[in-house]
């Protein structure tokens, strides 16, 4: 019963997330909401499997509301990433800031406060991470990628170093793959800026367990 309401919820949700990702890039209004559209069905239906997969995943736990809003997060992101190349401050930071606060009351309500540090000293040390990764290859990695490791950095943290090595690793890996087929069906050249947001959230979503359900 809570995955079919937190999927239910999730196609609901899908046409409002659909258009703070149209919108907030644009710095346009998000309401009225528009007529919804091939994307926002995709949008809806995507959201909507997504948060019955990890009502699965994290039944039981207080956890479980922070992870719903990190998955509206990301699919927010994604879309917008994808669109306009972007990971707009306005979406990252008040976000990342209900995030952190979702966590801390999750990680007290399930009793795992000393899980909380490594929350911190994660999101910090993957901060860092990207942060040189820009400077090196400002082409390659932006800002917005910065942030956004940051932030997930703290729901990763929680799960464990494990996790969070995997995260990193399938996000590279996934990036790596997508950039080969493009370059080779000649949908993208060697100088081609690609989003790298999508690939990080898809390795999160991997190391968080989101998927996990369909495995069992």
């Amino acid at each position: 019963m809570l995955a079919a309401g937190c999927g239910l919820g999730g196609v609901l949700a899908g046409p409002l997330l659909d258009a703070l990702a149209r919108a907030v890039p644009l710095e346009q209004p998000v309401l009225p909401l528009r007529r919804p559209g091939r994307l926002t069905a995709v949008v809806s239906l995507v959201t909507g499997v997504l948060a019955a997969l990890v009502a699965l995943a994290f039944d039981g736990s207080w956890l479980l509301p922070a992870q719903l809003w990190l998955l509206g997060l990301a699919v927010v992101l994604t879309v917008t990433d994808l669109q306009h190349k972007r990971l707009p401050n306005a979406l990252l930071l008040p976000g990342g800031a209900v995030l952190a606060v979702l966590l801390v009351a999750g990680a007290l309500l399930d009793g795992r406060p000393a899980g909380l540090l490594g929350s911190a000293v994660t999101a910090g040390a993957l901060f860092a991470l990207f942060l040189l990764a820009a400077v090196v290859s400002p082409s390659g990695m932006g800002m917005g990628d910065v942030k956004l490791a940051g932030v997930l950095g703290l729901a990763l943290g929680l799960a464990g170093t494990a996790a969070t090595l995997l995260a990193v690793l399938v996000a590279f890996a996934l990036h790596a793959v997508v950039s080969v087929v493009l370059l080779a069906t000649r949908r993208a050249g060697r100088r081609t800026a690609l989003p790298f947001g999508p690939a990080l959230l898809v390795g999160a979503a991997v190391a968080l367990g989101w998927l996990s359900p369909l495995a069992a």
